[in-house]
């Protein structure tokens, strides 16, 4: 039976259970909002490790703020029980979604794409997760993937020894150093273990299988990494490029960072990666150097001597074009801003009565002194003046003739938060009205 109350929160139900904790959906009254609490089993109390990995893990995570990092709301210990109030993520978790099947690439790179942003910044302070699996990739209500359980991160200081020599980490996703137990393990263990949940994603299946996690460890550290291309023929092959580099033997043969993940694997899904040729590389803004970088004169994650790495060209990237707009877009909004304009005059206009002055008999023209040192002049008064005609269902453009010999260039818009589009080879610059 769960208890009632955990501090001043009123426990509702359990929502799972595992070896270092129990969660459960509680109800916070102070801010009358639904929350996830997480206990340390009382029978673990007695051991310092866990108590100490538990505490660490509240002090991590309320450290860390970034969009898929689920937050930390409390922290507090109440009758020989610790417990970390988190945020309540109402949706599935990743390892419910794929019961229900693979899915589908564009759905891969959205998920690895938050995933990898929110582990570079964990890298970038020195924490390693080191328990990414689904089942710690969770979804709020609108579908967005948070990365969750920080409970064996381990601080990569050599001052930090929560876990001593012990091995933690679920097998089936665990890097070759890990399963081996090496103590310099580094943010390149979390990227391997991404690239075995995006051939899960992609293919439905593990990378490896084993009847005992001993077994699994061991395919890890010796067996090539498995073909998702065998799997899923249907994909194209640059995929595999991905999930092997990610999954390098060689730590020294990974990405670098998420982020060079999360863009190659891009690329690939946007069909920019020819399977003969490097994959392509966005150059990625300058971030702190995570955690486990080689020295000086050692070839760069995912780089071996003579080799470039996957993600990266071998020449030097070329510099970025400026984003240039259509010339509808431009000239759309230059006529929009023309409407805005007109109406303004005429509101002006109505306020201080000018529209009530008797109509003169001709236009009047701009003074001389100011049509010279416009670069362009128009009175919008002939029907030959080549401006732009446009009819739609939410406005117009054009010269307007009144059927008396005058007339005039008008701009309508019927709906709200629309623009008129320009017909082709008409550009505005300087426009005065």
């Amino acid at each position: 039976m769960p208890p009632e109350k955990i501090g001043r929160y009123e426990i509702k139900s359990e929502l799972g259970r595992g070896g270092m904790a129990t969660v459960y959906l509680a109800f916070d009254p102070r801010f009358k909002r639904e929350v996830a609490v997480k206990v340390l089993p009382p029978q673990l109390l007695a051991d310092p490790v866990y108590r100490a990995r538990f505490e660490r893990e509240a002090q991590t995570i309320a450290a860390l703020e970034h969009p898929a990092i689920v937050p930390v709301y409390d922290y507090g210990e109440e009758d020989g029980q610790l417990y970390l109030v988190m945020r309540y993520m109402p949706g599935e978790s990743l390892a419910e979604k794929l019961k229900q099947g693979t899915l589908l690439p564009i759905e891969v790179v959205h998920i690895i794409a938050r995933i990898t942003s929110a582990l570079d910044q964990v890298h970038a302070r020195g924490i390693v997760h080191r328990d990414l699996k689904p089942g710690n990739i969770l979804f709020d209500q609108y579908g967005e993937a948070y990365l969750s359980d920080f409970g064996i991160a381990r601080l990569t200081e050599a001052t930090t020894t929560l876990t001593g020599t012990a091995i933690v980490g679920t097998p089936a996703y665990m890097s070759p150093e890990q399963a081996r137990g090496d103590l310099d393990i580094d943010g390149r263990t979390d990227l391997y273990a991404v690239g075995a949940i995006i051939f899960q994603m992609l293919s439905g299946k593990l990378p490896y299988e084993s009847t005992t996690p001993l077994g699994l460890a061991m395919k890890h550290i010796t067996e090539p990494v498995p073909s998702l291309n065998h799997v899923r023929p249907d994909l194209p092959s640059t995929y595999d490029r991905v999930i092997e580099t990610a999954m390098a033997k060689d730590r020294s043969q990974r990405f670098q960072t998420g982020q060079e993940l999360a863009s190659a694997l891009d690329m690939v899904a946007a069909g920019k990666a020819a399977p003969s040729q490097p994959i392509p590389q966005a150059t990625p803004p300058p971030t702190p150097a995570p955690v486990g970088m080689p020295p000086a004169g050692k070839p760069a994650l995912g780089a071996s001597a003579g080799k470039p790495a996957l993600g990266a060209s071998a020449a030097a990237q070329p510099p970025r074009q400026r984003v240039r707009l259509p010339w509808f877009v431009l000239a759309g909004g230059g006529l929009l801003l023309l409407a805005v304009c007109a109406a303004l005059v005429v509101g002006l206009g109505m306020a201080g009565g000018l529209w009530n002055q008797p109509k003169a008999a001709e236009p009047t023209p701009f003074p001389t002194p100011l049509q010279s040192d416009l670069p362009y002049f128009e009175e919008f008064t002939s029907s030959a003046n080549g401006w732009p005609v446009h009819s739609s269902s939410i406005g117009q453009t054009g010269y307007i003739d009144n059927g008396d010999g005058t007339g005039s260039y008008q701009i309508l818009v019927d709906a709200p938060n629309q623009q008129i589009i320009a017909v082709p080879g008409k550009r505005f610059t300087d426009v005065v009205i």
